[in-house]
């Protein structure tokens, strides 16, 4: 392995993990594809092990819409629609879901809000936090793959989000008595 790492270049041979990765990944008889590390993959291909670069992540392009309640809006760059709509307070809205979910807001008559695509510095405060937190580390922890970080639909009231779907309501937004219930929801287009 050492070898063929500096065959390809590469000023290292690949570290424990990757090393014990790609021996399971032998062992098993399937076809290899796991990461040497600094951009560069081990691949199998007709019975032959090789190192290559790692394909760089496909990145979809920063989107912004602003709209006034209720109503909905398309995002053409992600191949979805949101809608957001008063409601009533529902048994699901408790338990979450990816797609919808009840928000309490404040809204004005014709008070603007935006869906927009993440930016560096993003912060939420997640539902149960009691602090507000960067965006990439709520959207690491909880597993979101790095293709889809970009292509999350952000929804964002005065300047602050509000909703990431399938992740987290802000907490100043979760459902009390005696608030405006919104009912917030994405689909594909």
């Amino acid at each position: 392995l050492a070898r063929a790492a500096q065959l390809a270049g590469r000023p290292y041979p690949p570290g424990r993990d990757a090393r014990r990765e790609l021996r399971r990944q032998l062992e098993a008889g399937a076809e290899v594809g796991c990461d040497h590390g600094d951009g560069w993959r081990w691949r199998s291909r007709n019975g032959r092990l090789r190192i290559e670069p790692a394909p760089k992540p496909e990145r979809s392009r920063p989107f912004r819409r602003t709209f006034a309640p209720p109503g909905e809006v398309e995002i053409p760059e992600v191949g979805l629609k949101l809608r957001l709509a008063p409601s009533t307070q529902q048994a699901w809205m408790l338990r979450g879901a990816a797609d919808r979910t009840g928000l309490a807001l404040r809204l004005r008559p014709g008070e603007p809000v935006t869906v927009r695509s993440r930016r560096p510095g993003d912060r939420i405060r997640p539902l149960g936090c009691d602090h507000r937190r960067r965006l990439k580390e709520v959207l690491i922890d909880r597993r979101v793959p790095r293709r889809q970080r970009d292509r999350l639909p952000l929804l964002e009231v005065r300047g602050r989000i509000v909703w990431v779907p399938g992740v987290t309501v802000d907490h100043d937004c979760r459902l009390a008595p005696g608030l405006q219930v919104w009912l917030a929801e994405i689909e594909n287009t």
